[in-house]
């Protein structure tokens, strides 16, 4: 899931590299957009970035759901789609094979054993 998420991150922002490279603004969000992809890729600072990536998702699947054209609402439904999986890694977290998860240590959940009350 993360994979997806972050590769489409990836392609999302060299398209906009593509598309306007000699507008600053196209050029700032193309680089955003490419910078968290790769840190999606890595899994590092994945609650930070999974929420950006859910925003950017959100963006863009209202502004393709606002246009008109032959395909607009079908990229506007992946777009949404993308979003459910961008909030999933959010509350998720990194998982095993992440940066995140060699810098920070993998949580351990210990659950304690209930208290019995002594037998007659």
């Amino acid at each position: 899931m993360r994979l997806a998420v972050a590769l489409s991150a990836i392609v999302q922002g060299i398209s906009t590299f593509i598309e306007s490279p000699t507008q600053l603004l196209s050029w700032a969000i193309g680089s955003l957009e490419t910078l968290v992809g790769a840190a999606l890729l890595i899994g590092f600072i994945t609650p930070i970035v999974g929420a950006c990536a859910s925003l950017g998702n959100l963006a863009v699947g209202v502004s393709w759901f606002l246009t008109s054209g032959e395909n607009a609402h079908d990229r506007a439904v992946a777009a949404i789609y993308l979003v459910v999986m961008s909030i999933a890694i959010t509350l998720l977290g990194p998982g095993a094979f992440s940066l995140d998860a060699r810098l920070f240590g993998r949580r351990e959940i210990i659950i304690p054993e209930a208290s019995r009350p002594p037998l007659p």
